[in-house]
């Protein structure tokens, strides 16, 4: 027979040999889901990427960084943009003593594998305490602990977001909240905030908000706090997690990157517990959502809350009455969930938005991906759905949560035995870090690693995941770990949240090296190829090298006057002897003309989605849906811009309209048609601070392909051709 408590929920003390039963079960759960390949902490060949390589990269210039105060500060992984440990999302909680550690651990070294195990152990810990508060059956309490270890939003974290793995400070968190516990409860608190907040600021904000929560349920209703406690716990507490929020870095950078656009980014369709998403052999996917959404509760816990709930209808057991000690808790939970919902609002294949307050909006635009703040109340669900089930079926409860803890197993392994097989293979395979070094094969990588102490990405891009050149996301992460290996600084990071005014600043000041021609010589540069013409403006050819390295845009400051580096081919340099443009005479674009340097992007379409076609006879089409160059000024000043255009028109295409841009910023909308060819553009050269050159980049509207308006078998995605422009 099921022996439970009946009134209020309490902590069970059980005997000490008992208590190493979570930790066995966390234990066979990690190597049954994961494996043992992903524990090994020298083998970082499972790391294939994306969030990981953030993870794995920012680890590793922290470690080899000195010592800095704040203790979290990692300038070199992100130099110029405001970096910190924290922003790598590379769990400061493990990443300081490791650190301390780091003189006697190996050239490869991760701790992700320890942390998940960890993870694994700690969540069957935390869901054994939760059983336990309604439950002295030894069994029930296994088949618990079972079901909080397989919930699949901590699976599907797995090789993803390690950090974000640690669902157990949640489950600690409604573990505090439910049990009332008032012996050391604010050391307890202490330990889940501080810990929480060096590991991830999602799950800090739900601890926080559950904190809050029960230290005014114990205040009021419960009077077991009082006045002066609650108090003093607040302050004490908002005091220090304040301080060590300073020392992690997170004021590092002022986050200011997102803002309005991102929250409700990633809120929850309404029936997020029940979509599988792909994870369930049986249960279909209502409708498809990004993974970033998963919130499925698995088949198992699905099965058990529909047989708890006829259960507990029969039975008439009871669940309102505990409500009343936990008013706070409650509003907590609705709160969360508000948020998480956000302001857009999924019901199925449908969709509507209702607005907020703009001051609401600010505040609200860093929660990118607002449905994790539902994980608390998925493990609500599954603590119910236990609780119902040793209620209604006292003596079948352990055989029936069997049942649905092998359901929740078998049914979820269409996604965690696949991420497994994936884990293991790659763990046999060569670095991805390697493989995306392999690219710069040139000798000149080697010598400039000896020769430089940074490498900085040329401009640097308002993004979070930086992109350039090809336009492929791994670029930042050859450069990172090409920068890595070497131990030199770099801006090419990817980074949770960036500072967009750094980054303004630091383009600002790259603009200001490349006016004066004077580069830091202990600095190597990697351009985009609109950067190409200003470089070249004032460049010192005599000592400075611009050059294609492998196919990049590389600019090494003083490598001609280095000794022991190696002269580069004259055919891999760029060279050009500028004839700045001279008021009312044309630049032209055709594949003779003296414009065609200008032209970024020429016959790049296939790889970046957007470019110029190679010049021909009259000019040269922009291809794709937008179009770069960088246009020298004349010497004198000038108040218009024209461009002489060929624009794509056929009786069904009769206009062609065009966004333009210059230095970043709006400037018109143009029309083009039979009638009207040219852009004029109003351009106060004084205005503007007499610019070297103008960044123009053209948006276009209505492209399309010849073939479709009935223009010949031409398949490209054109819109205008560029016949001439001229300064006035």
């Amino acid at each position: 027979m099921v022996k439970h408590n009946t009134l209020n929920f309490q902590p069970l003390t059980r005997p000490f040999w008992n208590k190493l039963i979570p930790i066995l079960l966390g234990v066979i759960a990690y190597f049954v889901v994961v494996g043992p390949e992903h524990l090994n902490p020298t083998n970082i060949n499972w790391i294939q990427g994306g969030d990981g390589a953030q993870h794995y990269l920012g680890w590793t210039f922290f470690r080899h960084d000195g010592w800095r105060f704040p203790i979290g500060l990692n300038p070199n992984y992100g130099a110029n943009i405001g970096s910190s440990i924290v922003f790598a999302d590379a769990i400061p909680l493990f990443a300081i003593p490791f650190k301390i550690l780091s003189p006697w651990l190996a050239t490869d070294f991760q701790y992700f594998g320890l942390w998940t195990l960890l993870c694994f152990i700690l969540q069957a810990w935390f869901g054994w305490l939760l059983t336990g508060l309604f439950t002295r059956t030894l069994a029930v309490q296994i088949m618990g602990s079972g079901l909080f270890v397989f919930a699949i939003p901590m699976l599907f974290r797995i090789n993803l977001h390690a950090a974000l793995t640690a669902h157990f400070f949640i489950l600690a968190a409604l573990y505090l909240n439910l049990s009332r516990l008032q012996n050391h409860r604010l050391w307890y608190w202490a330990l889940l905030l501080v810990g929480s907040l060096a590991t991830h600021f999602y799950i800090f904000a739900i601890i926080a908000a559950l904190w809050l929560a029960s230290a005014l349920d114990s205040y009021w209703p419960n009077k077991t706090l009082s006045l002066k406690k609650l108090l003093i716990e607040i302050t004490s507490l908002v005091t220090f997690t304040g301080f060590m929020a300073w020392q992690l870095g997170y004021f590092a950078s002022a986050s200011n990157e997102t803002v309005l656009n991102h929250y409700s980014g990633f809120s929850p369709e309404f029936f997020v517990f029940f979509n599988s998403n792909g994870w369930s052999y049986l249960l279909p996917s209502f409708y498809s959502t990004t993974e970033e959404k998963n919130n499925f509760l698995g088949l198992g816990i699905i099965s058990l809350l529909i047989i708890g709930l006829i259960g507990a209808f029969f039975k008439k057991i009871p669940l309102w009455s505990k409500l009343k000690y936990y008013p706070f808790f409650i509003l907590s939970l609705v709160v969360l969930a508000l948020v998480a919902f956000s302001n857009h609002v999924e019901i199925g294949p449908w969709a509507f938005d209702y607005p907020l307050p703009l001051s609401l909006q600010f505040a609200l635009g860093n929660v990118r991906n607002s449905g994790r703040f539902l994980w608390p109340h998925m493990y609500l669900i599954t603590f119910l759905v236990i609780y119902l089930i040793t209620r209604a079926f006292a003596k079948r409860a352990v055989f029936i949560l069997m049942l649905g803890l092998l359901l929740q197993i078998g049914d979820s392994s269409i996604k965690w035995y696949s991420m497994r097989q994936f884990i293991s293979t790659t763990a046999h395979q060569p670095s991805a870090f390697a493989k995306a070094t392999q690219g710069l094969k040139s000798s000149f990588w080697n010598i400039a690693a000896q020769k430089y102490q940074r490498i900085d990405m040329i401009p640097l891009k308002q993004m979070s995941m930086q992109y350039f050149t090809k336009g492929e996301d791994w670029d930042w992460a050859r450069f990172a770990s090409f920068a890595a290996t070497h131990k030199l600084a770099t801006n090419m990071v990817y980074l949770s949240r960036v500072d967009t005014k750094k980054i303004d600043a630091a383009n600002a000041h790259y603009d200001r090296l490349f006016k004066e021609g004077k580069f830091d010589p202990n600095t190597i540069y990697i351009l985009d190829q609109e950067k190409i013409v200003p470089a070249l403006m004032h460049l010192n050819s005599e000592a400075d090298l611009l050059a294609n390295i492998d196919g990049m845009i590389v600019l090494a400051p003083g490598w001609k006057n280095c000794q022991f580096c190696p002269v580069i081919p004259i055919d891999h340099e760029y060279r050009a002897a500028f004839i700045r443009p001279v008021l009312n005479q044309p630049v032209m674009f055709n594949k003779d003309g003296n414009g065609t340097w200008y032209l970024i992007g020429i016959g790049q379409f296939p790889i970046i989605g957007w470019g110029w076609s190679y010049p021909e006879s009259w000019g040269a089409w922009a291809e794709g849906r937008e179009a770069h160059l960088a246009l020298p000024t004349p010497l004198a000043p000038f108040s218009s811009l024209i461009f002489d255009t060929n624009p794509l028109l056929s009786p069904s295409h009769p206009k062609q309209r065009v966004v333009v841009k210059i230095n970043g910023d709006f400037h018109s909308l143009q029309i083009l048609d039979d009638t009207h060819r040219q852009m004029r553009l109003s351009i106060n050269s004084e205005k503007l601070g007499r610019p070297d050159y103008l960044a123009i980049e053209f948006i276009f509207i209505d492209q399309a392909k010849p073939q479709e308006i009935g223009l010949g078998v031409d398949a490209r995605v054109l819109s205008i051709g560029l016949i001439s422009a001229i300064f006035e």
